[in-house]
Protein backbone atom coordinates (compact mmCIF):
# COMPACT_ATOMS: atom_id res chain seq x y z
CA UNK A 1 0.00 0.00 0.00
CA UNK A 2 1.16 3.32 -0.90
CA UNK A 3 1.71 5.99 2.10
CA UNK A 4 -1.11 8.83 3.14
CA UNK A 5 -1.20 10.97 0.12
CA UNK A 6 -2.01 15.09 1.37
CA UNK A 7 -3.69 17.24 -2.00
CA UNK A 8 -3.96 21.02 -1.76
CA UNK A 9 -6.85 22.07 -4.09
CA UNK A 10 -7.45 25.14 -5.55
CA UNK A 11 -5.97 28.24 -7.40
CA UNK A 12 -4.05 30.33 -5.87
CA UNK A 13 -4.68 33.10 -8.48
CA UNK A 14 -8.01 33.57 -7.13
CA UNK A 15 -7.46 34.60 -2.91
CA UNK A 16 -8.94 32.56 -0.64
CA UNK A 17 -9.53 29.34 -3.33
CA UNK A 18 -5.74 28.78 -3.47
CA UNK A 19 -5.59 27.94 0.62
CA UNK A 20 -4.92 24.42 -0.23
CA UNK A 21 -2.01 24.48 -2.47
CA UNK A 22 -0.28 27.01 -0.10
CA UNK A 23 -1.40 24.53 3.08
CA UNK A 24 0.34 21.84 1.43
CA UNK A 25 3.39 23.32 -0.17
CA UNK A 26 4.60 24.70 3.25
CA UNK A 27 3.78 21.06 4.22
CA UNK A 28 6.58 19.44 2.15
CA UNK A 29 9.49 17.64 3.91
CA UNK A 30 7.47 18.65 6.96
CA UNK A 31 4.41 15.37 7.31
CA UNK A 32 5.53 11.89 6.87
CA UNK A 33 2.99 11.53 3.72
CA UNK A 34 3.23 12.25 -0.09
CA UNK A 35 2.28 15.68 -0.66
CA UNK A 36 1.20 17.21 -4.02
CA UNK A 37 -0.61 20.50 -5.26
CA UNK A 38 -3.41 19.30 -7.44
CA UNK A 39 -4.73 22.56 -8.36
CA UNK A 40 -7.75 22.57 -9.80
CA UNK A 41 -8.25 19.29 -11.59
CA UNK A 42 -8.27 16.64 -9.33
CA UNK A 43 -9.15 13.98 -11.78
CA UNK A 44 -5.76 14.32 -13.57
CA UNK A 45 -3.82 13.18 -10.52
CA UNK A 46 -6.15 9.65 -9.95
CA UNK A 47 -3.06 7.58 -10.36
CA UNK A 48 -1.73 9.06 -7.43
CA UNK A 49 -4.52 8.36 -5.67
CA UNK A 50 -4.16 4.70 -6.60
CA UNK A 51 -3.81 2.23 -4.32
CA UNK A 52 -3.54 4.59 -1.22
CA UNK A 53 -5.35 3.65 2.00
CA UNK A 54 -6.34 7.46 2.81
CA UNK A 55 -6.19 10.81 0.85
CA UNK A 56 -6.76 14.28 2.37
CA UNK A 57 -7.77 16.67 0.43
CA UNK A 58 -7.34 20.40 1.74
CA UNK A 59 -9.95 23.08 -0.41
CA UNK A 60 -11.64 25.91 0.38
CA UNK A 61 -15.22 26.11 0.70
CA UNK A 62 -17.97 28.76 0.92
CA UNK A 63 -18.97 29.53 4.44
CA UNK A 64 -20.66 32.52 5.96
CA UNK A 65 -17.63 31.84 9.06
CA UNK A 66 -14.25 32.91 7.16
CA UNK A 67 -11.20 30.99 8.61
CA UNK A 68 -13.93 28.20 10.01
CA UNK A 69 -12.21 24.42 9.85
CA UNK A 70 -14.30 21.14 8.66
CA UNK A 71 -13.03 17.69 8.59
CA UNK A 72 -15.66 14.97 6.72
CA UNK A 73 -15.01 11.95 5.25
CA UNK A 74 -18.36 12.98 3.14
CA UNK A 75 -17.62 15.22 0.25
CA UNK A 76 -18.61 18.77 0.22
CA UNK A 77 -21.84 20.63 -1.66
CA UNK A 78 -21.05 21.19 -5.40
CA UNK A 79 -19.92 24.56 -5.86
CA UNK A 80 -20.87 26.64 -8.54
CA UNK A 81 -19.00 25.05 -12.17
CA UNK A 82 -16.89 27.38 -13.78
CA UNK A 83 -17.65 26.56 -17.15
CA UNK A 84 -19.32 23.24 -19.19
CA UNK A 85 -16.00 21.35 -19.45
CA UNK A 86 -14.51 21.70 -15.58
CA UNK A 87 -15.60 18.79 -12.89
CA UNK A 88 -15.62 20.19 -9.08
CA UNK A 89 -13.38 18.39 -6.49
CA UNK A 90 -16.34 16.67 -4.98
CA UNK A 91 -17.96 15.66 -8.30
CA UNK A 92 -14.55 13.69 -9.49
CA UNK A 93 -14.09 12.13 -5.43
CA UNK A 94 -18.12 10.92 -6.43
CA UNK A 95 -16.46 9.46 -9.46
CA UNK A 96 -13.51 8.35 -7.79
CA UNK A 97 -15.19 6.24 -4.99
CA UNK A 98 -16.36 3.23 -6.92
CA UNK A 99 -13.12 3.29 -8.70
CA UNK A 100 -10.72 3.21 -5.98
CA UNK A 101 -13.13 1.58 -2.94
CA UNK A 102 -9.68 0.97 -1.10
CA UNK A 103 -9.38 4.32 -0.96
CA UNK A 104 -10.87 6.26 1.82
CA UNK A 105 -11.28 10.49 1.19
CA UNK A 106 -11.10 12.81 3.73
CA UNK A 107 -11.76 16.46 3.24
CA UNK A 108 -10.19 19.00 5.25
CA UNK A 109 -12.29 22.31 4.69
CA UNK A 110 -11.27 25.80 4.91
CA UNK A 111 -14.00 28.07 5.21
CA UNK A 112 -13.77 31.22 2.91
CA UNK A 113 -16.27 33.94 2.22
CA UNK A 114 -16.05 34.45 -1.16
CA UNK A 115 -12.86 33.66 -3.66
CA UNK A 116 -11.63 36.91 -5.74
CA UNK A 117 -9.09 37.52 -8.33
CA UNK A 118 -5.73 38.04 -6.94
CA UNK A 119 -2.85 36.30 -4.99
CA UNK A 120 -3.18 36.46 -1.29
CA UNK A 121 -5.18 35.15 1.35
CA UNK A 122 -7.49 37.17 3.30
CA UNK A 123 -6.56 38.36 6.49
CA UNK A 124 -8.97 35.60 7.95
CA UNK A 125 -8.10 33.08 6.25
CA UNK A 126 -4.05 33.87 6.73
CA UNK A 127 -4.97 33.84 10.14
CA UNK A 128 -6.85 29.98 10.32
CA UNK A 129 -3.48 28.67 7.86
CA UNK A 130 -1.50 27.77 11.30
CA UNK A 131 -4.92 25.50 12.65
CA UNK A 132 -4.73 24.38 8.77
CA UNK A 133 -1.61 22.99 9.22
CA UNK A 134 -1.83 21.67 12.52
CA UNK A 135 -4.99 19.37 11.83
CA UNK A 136 -3.08 17.99 8.42
CA UNK A 137 -0.20 16.99 10.70
CA UNK A 138 -2.68 15.46 13.29
CA UNK A 139 -4.43 13.46 10.91
CA UNK A 140 -1.29 12.41 8.94
CA UNK A 141 -0.09 10.59 12.82
CA UNK A 142 -3.39 9.20 13.29
CA UNK A 143 -3.12 7.34 10.18
CA UNK A 144 0.48 6.48 11.12
CA UNK A 145 -0.40 5.14 14.16
CA UNK A 146 -3.31 3.42 12.98
CA UNK A 147 -1.51 1.86 9.70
Amino acid sequence: MKPLLIVGLGNPLMGDDGVGALVVESLAGQVDADVLIGGTDLLRYAGEMEGRERVILIDAIESDVAGEITVTDEDPPEALSAGAHTLSAPAAVRLLRPLMPEVRFTWLLAGVGSARAGEGLSPELAAAVPRLRERVMELAATHRRAA
